[in-house]
């Protein structure tokens, strides 16, 4: 079992000290857009445990591991997102574990 926290984005509850329900702020991060191709996000999923101990969530989830948070976009594909590195080092690393799947 993976020692990834599971977050669920439908009941998350945010609040600002001030009191009002969301507080938004600007940090850099870097992003990937993950896509799994047909038939393939069994295999994807498992590289990217491997990879980063991360499980790609399911619909309306969040996960993270580590300095990798993924987010359920739509059916097989999820926007994974770690703080920013050097340009290009978070797809980079993805490409790695995924290889040519």
């Amino acid at each position: 079992m993976s020692s990834a926290r599971t977050l669920s984005i439908r009941r998350m509850s945010v609040s600002a000290p001030d009191g009002s329900p969301v507080r938004i702020e600007a940090r850099r991060c870097d992003l990937v857009q993950l896509m799994a191709r047909r038939g393939q996000a069994a295999t994807v999923t498992e590289a990217l445990r491997c990879a980063f101990g991360l499980e790609l969530p399911a619909p309306g989830r969040a996960d993270t591991a580590g300095d990798v948070v993924a987010l359920w976009t739509q059916p097989d594909g999820w926007m994974l997102m770690a703080p920013r590195g050097a340009e290009g080092e978070l797809a980079q690393r993805v490409k790695a574990a995924c290889g040519e799947l």
